[in-house]
């Protein structure tokens, strides 16, 4: 019994680390995370956004290309994708929120800042 027990637990906590949807995921509050270009050149990123023009899923007004770096417009997916900024972040009451939640918008406890801006400042 106590061996089945010992699989049952091995078998479940290997199911918990190994979970694809957590994978790669960090969550941390705004300012904490390390963000820029980490996993993939400007380069890259305006290469991405050019292949989405050609097969039609991005409007190329809506980008502004300028010596192969994309100056404005780029997609949310690609910008989370080359390490930009993240997809989720902790509030300052420990939920995990998506970076474009309304919360992040609405005003702090600091008069004129919003709680994006007050939960970078905590995290400095």
């Amino acid at each position: 019994m106590k061996k089945i027990i010992f699989v049952m637990t091995a078998l479940a906590v290997s199911v918990l680390t190994i979970n694809p949807v957590t994978a790669g995921l960090e969550i941390g509050n705004p300012g904490q995370l390390p963000t820029g270009y980490l996993y993939m050149t400007p380069q890259e990123a305006h290469d991405e956004v050019v292949e989405l023009i050609e097969a039609g899923e991005l409007d190329s007004s809506a980008v502004t290309l300028y010596n192969g770096i994309v100056l404005s417009g780029t997609p949310a997916p690609i910008l989370i994708q080359a390490g930009v900024y993240y997809e989720h972040y902790l509030s300052r009451f420990d939920t995990i929120l998506r970076y474009d939640d309304p919360f992040w918008g609405e005003p702090s406890p600091l008069p004129s800042f919003s709680e994006w801006q007050y939960a970078w400042l905590l995290s400095q």
